[in-house]
């Protein structure tokens, strides 16, 4: 038995015994059919394939389309005749073989690895990261008469100096 110092009392020492209990052992199976059933084994979290969590899917992202680039959304993951995921994910992007749909702005749809789309996001994104979205062109612009001209915009103070004319209206 191991005894213990108390000291509550300054003037007088006072020995306690400490309690001792029997030490637990496991009775195991309480029936022979417990020891038959084994438990189920489960996915990792990291092996999961579920569209739910799926990191690229609404994603806008210009990829190549017919020699060029356009721009289109991730819709889903692509699935097999038998109803089971395309390809395989992994967290990391270039490692990453799964097959997703992407829909353009056309209304076509094409299928592309997660690797080529996160490349593709990657290079969209600068390193403070802002996306960055490429212009063609500008369609339907039109001017009317209350526009300053560019030979109009510049006035000249009477000190000489010339500057752009303040004006709410223009480009």
């Amino acid at each position: 038995m191991e005894e213990l110092f108390d000291c509550s009392d300054k003037g007088v020492v006072h020995w306690e015994v400490s309690p001792t209990y029997d030490p637990y052992q496991d009775p195991g199976p309480q029936e022979p059919e417990e020891t038959k059933k084994a438990m189920p084994e489960r996915e990792e979290a990291d092996e999961i394939q579920h569209e739910d969590y799926d990191r690229y899917i609404t994603a806008i992202v210009c990829v190549p389309q017919g020699g060029g680039g356009s721009y289109g959304t991730v819709m889903k993951r692509k699935r097999g005749i038998d109803g089971e995921l395309q390809g395989r994910s992994n967290a990391n992007p270039i490692l990453d073989i799964s097959v997703y749909e992407v829909e353009f702005d056309d209304g076509s749809t094409e299928a592309y690895l997660a690797n080529i789309i996160a490349e593709h996001i990657y290079l969209q994104v600068d390193g403070e990261g802002y996306t960055q979205y490429m212009l063609n062109e500008i369609v339907d612009h039109k001017k009317d008469g209350t526009t300053v001209s560019k030979e109009d915009g510049i006035i000249t103070t009477k000190a000489g100096r010339k500057l752009p004319r303040q004006t709410p209206k223009g480009w």
